[in-house]
């Protein structure tokens, strides 16, 4: 099997954290209400390339993963939160990456960008059958720049934006 083939949109990291020998866990299937004791942890919360053939994105999450793991630990053993700001926004950038990276949400997101694509580049035939582009309005064009800088906060780097909405 290639590496980095299985996706898991759940990190084994967090996984392990619910196993009591680091190796499996207990799991319930929700369309069967079916339990099953003792589930390998390898085998649960993937999806093959759900991130895509390019492992670019997977080795980020990667990166992220282990700054997240290593600072749940913390919190485990020191049974409070950070006090620093970079561990803060590093706590909030995991979990809204891991909101992020479920199966629905990537359904939700892919259904919401067709729909914005569908609107802003809207298609009509003309009289000799050929595609014409509808030119998107400037209301439509900014707020899909807007929507794509914000996504890419959580997708590309850490960045911010600038007061006049420029991507630094």
């Amino acid at each position: 099997m290639p590496d980095n083939k299985k996706h898991h949109f759940v990190p084994k990291f967090y996984l392990k954290r619910f196993s009591a020998d680091g190796k499996s866990i207990n799991a319930f299937i929700l369309k069967s209400h079916r339990k099953i004791l003792s589930a390998n942890l390898t085998n649960q919360c993937y999806k093959e390339y759900f991130y895509g053939k390019t492992l670019d994105f997977e080795h980020a999450l990667g990166q992220v993963e282990g700054d997240a793991a290593s600072l749940l630990r913390k919190i485990s053993e020191d049974n409070t939160l950070p006090a620093g700001y970079n561990d803060r926004v590093a706590l909030i950038l995991y979990i809204l990456l891991q909101i992020g990276r479920t199966e629905i949400m990537a359904t939700q997101l892919r259904e919401t960008t067709d729909k914005i694509r569908k609107h802003v580049y809207a298609q009509k035939g003309n009289a000799a059958g050929s595609v014409v582009r509808q030119v998107p309005s400037k209301r439509a064009a900014d707020f899909c720049v807007v929507l794509l800088r914000h996504c890419s906060l959580f997708v590309i780097a850490p960045a911010t934006i600038t007061a006049g909405g420029a991507l630094t």
